[in-house]
């Protein structure tokens, strides 16, 4: 190498040196931080030189972690990313091999998130019930969050039927528009309307009408089926079960009538071409209209498969004779 070259070269290395003196920074041992991510400057203890820019400063390293959660950052790792965003390159480091990162946080007030929980409950519920009363299930286990903005955000209810004993309000808690924490709220239900109670007692088979039920009111939240009521005259179909005085007629305690139902005689047409024959059969299961279910002509001892086209009639439709 020429030898002006060579001078211009180690010229211009001492330039940079110059220009670029060496940065003494120490590393903490452990920190705890208020912020949603890690600064540089967090880690670093006094005194910090004067010659340190404030971009090397305030380099992002990357998220805090979750209140009581430690994120453990090495001396290497933090060089690395510095590296990444073309910072750190005149830095000397000392002090500890790695710095442990904890999230500064203070404890929610439960009272509150129970509240706000129980505020949006009750407006899906009191249009179901005359009556919604709430009561927390449980006592809510408290709750680390870091500083900044809380918003709540109550999850949509899951589960059928919407009325229910207990239902569990999940409660997604975010600080600074990030999700921290999802809590389970949960609540005893009692949701109160008029319902249809039988007067007396009424046997399997009847079919009960305004004369056998009166109109009382009820905790429906309390039932594993939907109850019936207040209107008697809509009451359609028979019991499947004994009701005594005082029971709420619930819709699983009904057989609901159907078109053919199994057992009944029916009418089965059956049809070849343009020439239709009418005949008695057997119903072997039950049907709507529109349905194909199984029928025993009189006149047969093998069963046919036939649609039901009303209450009480078949049909079947058969290849030219």
């Amino acid at each position: 190498m020429p030898r002006a070259r060579f001078c211009c070269l180690l010229l211009a290395a001492c330039s940079a040196a110059i220009a670029a003196p060496q940065l003494q920074l120490v590393l903490k041992d452990s920190v705890a931080i208020d912020g949603a991510r890690v600064r540089l400057s967090a880690l670093v203890g006094s005194p910090v030189p004067n010659a340190v820019p404030s971009a090397l400063l305030d380099a992002d390293l990357g998220a805090a972690p979750l209140p009581g959660y430690t994120l453990r950052i090495s001396k290497a790792e933090i060089a690395r990313r510095l590296r990444a965003r073309n910072l750190g390159a005149n830095v000397s480091w000392s002090g500890a091999q790695a710095v442990s990162v904890e999230r500064l946080a203070s404890s929610s007030d439960s009272t509150a998130l129970v509240a706000a929980a129980q505020t949006w409950l009750q407006a899906r519920l009191d249009p179901l019930a005359a009556r919604v009363e709430l009561r927390p299930a449980r006592g809510l286990a408290e709750v680390q969050l870091p500083a900044g903005a809380v918003e709540l955000r109550p999850r949509p209810l899951q589960g059928k039927p919407l009325l229910r004993p207990e239902i569990v309000v999940w409660l997604d808690i975010l600080v600074d528009g990030a999700p921290v924490r999802t809590v389970a709220v949960p609540f005893r239900v009692s949701a109160f309307r008029q319902v249809l109670s039988a007067r007396r007692l009424l046997g399997v088979g009847t079919r009960p009408g305004c004369a056998d039920l009166e109109p009382v009111e009820a905790d429906v939240a309390a039932f594993d089926s939907p109850a019936l009521g207040p209107d008697c005259a809509a009451v359609a179909g028979q019991l499947k079960r004994t009701l005594v005085p005082g029971t709420p007629l619930l819709a699983a305690h009904l057989q609901v009538p159907v078109a053919v139902a199994q057992g009944d005689q029916v009418a089965l047409r059956v049809s070849y071409g343009a020439i239709e024959l009418e005949t008695r059969a057997l119903a072997l299961m039950d049907g709507e209209v529109g349905q194909r279910i199984d029928v025993r002509a009189s006149s047969s001892n093998r069963p046919v498969n036939a649609e039901v086209v009303a209450p009480g009639i078949v049909a079947l439709t058969r290849g030219t004779p």
